[in-house]
């Protein structure tokens, strides 16, 4: 994996990115389908799903999801501008286009953070939190 991303010569932020895509976790909703137990596809943050897949884990999850509002939140007071919390601009980086181009390398940043606290945490039941 360590070439591959190499190879690329990407930036710090991309660099993130590239290595969050390149895991590979095993959900709850897999485990499940593996051993034919739907006891199994829990979330394990213990929210309820029963069925708990990539999108519900990283995102949908309200315990993680949470966490994203409070660093969607902290990005805004700094940057001083609207930034929607929606899956388009935190996890496939569709930013507003009026951003300057500091504000968009902070942006950048610090989602790039989020994701890596939330691939951090990707087992707890417990949230990441903004000291991470």
């Amino acid at each position: 994996m360590e070439d591959t991303i190499n190879h690329f010569k990407l930036g710090f932020v991309e660099r993130i990115y590239m290595e969050e895509y390149f895991k590979i976790f095993i959900t709850p909703k897999i485990k499940a389908a593996k051993s034919n137990k739907p006891k199994y596809g829990y979330c394990w943050r213990i929210c309820g799903e029963k069925s708990a897949g990539h999108f519900h884990l990283f995102w949908e999850c309200y315990i993680v999801s949470s966490f994203g509002e409070k660093v969607v939140s902290e990005i805004r007071s700094v940057i001083s501008s609207e930034i929607d919390f929606n899956f388009s601009v935190v996890y496939l980086g569709n930013l507003p286009p009026e951003l300057n181009k500091q504000d968009r390398y902070l942006l950048q940043i610090s989602l790039a953070g989020c994701k890596k606290a939330k691939t951090t945490k990707w087992v707890s039941d417990e949230p990441p939190t903004l000291s991470e």
